[in-house]
């Protein structure tokens, strides 16, 4: 005894005809008297009555597979087809799933290209236009590196108030 097998792995013996585990105190048991529990019951108890007394997924798990090997060849045939399909429509949604988003991407792609293909064109056009006027007035600020990280909002502003001059100075 005490040998150490794995670090995944646990064995326990369970002496089934010593358990004093009833239906009513079973929330109150361990994880190892439950087992005993539902070996002792799992024939008598359905799926139902598994999920409500022992609400932990591996129990219910247990339940299940027990139901299949239960079964009639047929009975088991038609569940084999029917977790088949499933398995199968899961794949599928999965796989639709990564195309689409595959397929979302690349459109965003597309179109922040062109959304920022646009935008850089509008800020090159307004850079030009505040160039020219700077050169009317013979003034150089704003620098072409601050116009250059600046919004086109602000371009736009600095446009307006340069071609404002412009018509004042014409008057």
């Amino acid at each position: 005894m005490g040998d150490l097998f794995s670090d995944d792995l646990q064995i326990h013996t369970l002496e089934l005809t010593k358990l004093r585990v009833e239906r009513e105190n079973l929330r109150r048991t361990t994880p190892a008297e439950r087992w005993a529990y539902f070996l002792l019951h799992a024939e008598t108890m359905s799926g139902a009555e598994v999920q409500e007394l022992l609400r932990e997924p591996e129990f219910v798990e247990a339940a299940g597979v027990l139901e299949m090997i239960n079964q009639t060849p047929e009975q088991l045939q038609a569940y084999r087809a029917r977790r088949k399909f499933q398995m199968d429509e899961i794949a599928r949604l999965d796989y639709a799933r990564s195309e689409g988003l595959e397929e979302g991407e690349q459109k965003g792609l597309e179109k922040g290209l062109e959304k920022g293909l646009e935008k850089g064109l509008e800020k090159g056009e307004l850079i030009g236009q505040i160039g020219v006027l700077q050169s009317i007035f013979g003034v150089s600020t704003p620098t072409r590196e601050e116009l250059l990280v600046s919004n086109i909002p602000e371009l736009t502003a600095i446009v307006r108030q340069l071609q404002q001059q412009l018509t004042r100075r014409n008057l």
